[in-house]
């Protein structure tokens, strides 16, 4: 789907109403989404919707002209919002959000609250610097002092890979951030291990994307 400044990667799944998912990050892929919302949209499910998916602009299979802090400003991702409803319903439609992507539908749905009939807001991140600092710390709460040092190391070496564009450190050092933030998202431990596997299938985060997004929210 054409959008402004380029393409939008959109996939739909499923008959009956119309929901769109929002995936988090900013930076990651509707993949994990697709994966969470198959009771709603298999053949045995009753009722059943069409679940509709995509990549935001500048992550996984969707496409920028040009990426920077201006390709992400808010109203271009409500523009990019409205022009995945309109394909497929003229009338207002339900919203289904996920940490970042609940963020991106409460903020649609207060830009334009007739388009959106309904919101699920899912494990929303945190909506300013003191939410984010206390948020920060609780999740740091379930390291232990050892856990904490490194994830401090890896974070640090994270972002100075980013600003150096050098994508394969940033990647590696996620996969092992991951690692520790099962802890305090997964409280019991025996499921952490396939929790991993799962979230490993899909593609890596785009850091990038999620850097220009919060510099665009400011």
């Amino acid at each position: 789907m054409e959008i402004n400044g380029g393409e939008l990667a959109v996939f739909s799944l499923g008959r009956g109403e119309p929901v769109i998912f929002l995936h988090g990050g900013p930076g990651d892929t509707h993949h994990y989404m697709k994966r969470m919302a198959e009771p709603l949209f298999s053949e045995s499910s009753k009722p059943s919707f069409q679940c509709i998916f995509f990549d935001q602009r500048g992550t996984g299979a969707s496409k920028l002209n040009r990426r920077s802090r201006d390709s992400f400003l808010p109203e271009l991702l409500f523009d990019d919002l409205d022009r995945v409803r309109r394909k497929f319903t003229r009338g207002p439609i339900r919203l289904v959000g996920h940490s970042w992507g609940a963020m991106y539908g409460l903020y649609a749905c207060m830009h334009a609250p007739e388009m959106y009939s309904h919101a699920a807001l899912l494990n929303m991140g945190p909506l300013d610097s003191e939410m984010e600092r206390l948020s920060g710390e609780a999740l740091l709460k379930a390291m232990g002092a050892n856990d904490h040092l490194t994830w401090s190391t890896l974070r640090a070496r994270r972002n100075a890979a980013r600003e150096n564009a050098d994508i394969e450190t940033v990647e590696a050092c996620d996969r092992e951030m991951m690692s520790l933030r099962v802890k305090s998202w997964i409280f019991d431990s025996k499921l952490r291990e396939s929790f991993l596997i799962d979230y490993f299938q899909d593609p890596p985060p785009d850091r990038e994307v999620n850097k220009f997004i919060w510099e665009a929210q400011a």
